[in-house]
Formats: structure tokens, C-alpha cells, sequence
């Protein structure tokens, strides 16, 4: 997966460990890893493309080759929506309409 050095500080991050739990479909693992590639310093957008999209794009991948069903494909995309879901700020970045905090406690007690 990616591994990029960090021009801010020269940190490396992986976004394979945030891919890998988009594909397991595992929400604490995709939270973690996410709020570690924030501490390392990566950037919202890389966090996104790099890791999360790049985990539903091999779901997606497998689905098509039928090595994966409905059930885990909906549950790599709850993993995928949960790694920024916790920043109430990335929240526009996911849907163009505004989130309350009362809905965003909500939504994250859903998964």
C-alpha cells in the first residue's frame, strides 16, 4: 500500500494498517488507525484517498470477483465512514449536509 514520507516533518505514514481495516471491515480498528495517521501528520485528503478509498477499492475488486458478499462489503463501508466519522469537522467532507453533534453521536453509536 502507501507509505509517504510526511514533508511537514519528514514522518513516514502507513495507510496500510487504515486500508486493512476497511477490507475486515473492523470500525475500532479503522477509528485507531485513522487517529494515528492524524498523530503522525498526515493530511485529511491522503487519509481519505490513500487509506480509506483505497481499502473499499479492493472490496470492491473482491465483490466483483464474488470473494466477497453483501455482508462484508457493507461492513468494510461502515469501517470506511467510521475512520474520519470521529472528527465532527471531516463530517462535510463525507456529505455536503451540515451534521449536528447530536447526529454524529448518534450515527457513531450505530456502529
Amino acid at each position: 500500500m502507501y507509505k509517504i514520507s510526511n514533508p511537514r516533518g519528514g514522518a513516514v505514514v502507513n495507510y496500510e494498517s487504515l486500508s486493512d481495516a476497511v477490507i475486515k471491515g473492523n470500525v475500532k480498528q479503522a477509528v485507531e488507525a485513522t487517529k494515528v495517521a492524524i498523530a503522525e501528520g498526515a493530511e485529511p485528503n491522503d487519509i481519505i484517498n490513500k487509506g480509506l478509498k483505497a481499502g473499499i477499492t479492493i472490496v470492491g475488486q473482491r465483490f466483483k470477483a464474488c470473494e466477497m458478499y453483501v455482508p462484508e462489503v457493507l461492513m468494510a463501508a461502515r469501517a470506511m465512514v467510521a475512520g474520519p466519522s470521529w472528527r465532527r469537522e471531516w463530517c462535510t467532507v463525507w456529505s455536503p449536509v451540515v451534521i449536528s453533534q447530536e447526529d454524529l453521536e448518534c450515527e457513531l453509536k450505530t456502529f
